[in-house]
């Protein structure tokens, strides 16, 4: 009688590598990593001690490096610049809004307000006060991005000089009759002219003399 054999058993596959975000791992080195394995925090973001996640860096400031332990990163946000929360550079999301100026720390494109009256900020201006005064013969309200602001005041009796916010208005006894052909002859009062003798002029703003009749006469120095 022949003994009995046992049949051969197959020994089992090799464990297959697992494969995680570009790096191979085993089951065993999974196991040796554990739940409590730790992990850097990018740039933009910061863990705290005992944190269990990564935040967003907090806006107006920016985290530049990994391994961030504060909100408040490695300092504020360039001037002229805006930074959202999660920002990585002191560049931010990019430059302030025309009209507006942005001051170090600064979280959105809007800034701390607009620019100041007979001033004028293009994009990315840090004060208040922009890039300069606005040009001769034009206007700047508060907010205005270009030079020339809102407009020209060239119209008869009208004059402005640098850095003005509104249009200014020839006084009483003088006339500007030029209806803007050149803003040239609107950038100083010194274009308003004083009405000659015989004549006079009692609104402020105006283009044209008034003629005094013969016993009606109104002597120059009453509207100086």
């Amino acid at each position: 009688m022949r003994a009995h054999r046992p049949h051969p058993t197959t020994p089992a596959p090799p464990a297959r590598p697992i494969q995680v975000k570009g790096r191979r791992k085993t089951p065993a080195s999974r196991a040796q990593e554990g739940p409590s394995a730790v992990r850097t925090a990018r740039a933009g973001t910061f863990s705290g001690p005992s944190s269990s996640s990564c935040a967003p860096c907090a806006a107006g400031r920016y985290c530049p490096t990994e391994g961030s332990s504060t909100d408040q990163g490695a300092g504020p946000c360039a001037a002229g610049r805006y930074c959202p929360a999660g920002s990585s550079t002191d560049q931010g999301a990019g430059p302030c809004a025309a009209g507006r100026y942005c001051p170090s720390g600064s979280s959105t494109d809007q800034g701390a307000g607009p620019c100041a009256a007979g001033r004028y900020c293009p994009e990315g201006s840090s004060t208040d006060q922009g890039a300069g005064p606005c040009a001769a013969a034009y206007y700047c309200p508060q907010g205005s991005a270009t030079s020339q602001g809102a407009g020209a005041c060239t119209a008869a009796g009208e004059y402005s000089p640098p850095g003005s916010g509104s249009c200014h208005i020839c006084p009483a006894g003088t006339y500007l009759s030029d209806p803007g052909t050149s803003p040239d002859l609107h950038d100083s009062v010194d274009d308003c002219q004083i009405c000659p003798s015989g004549t006079y002029n009692p609104d402020a703003g105006t283009s044209a003399l008034f003629h005094d009749k013969v016993d009606d006469w109104v002597p120059l120095s009453r509207w100086n």
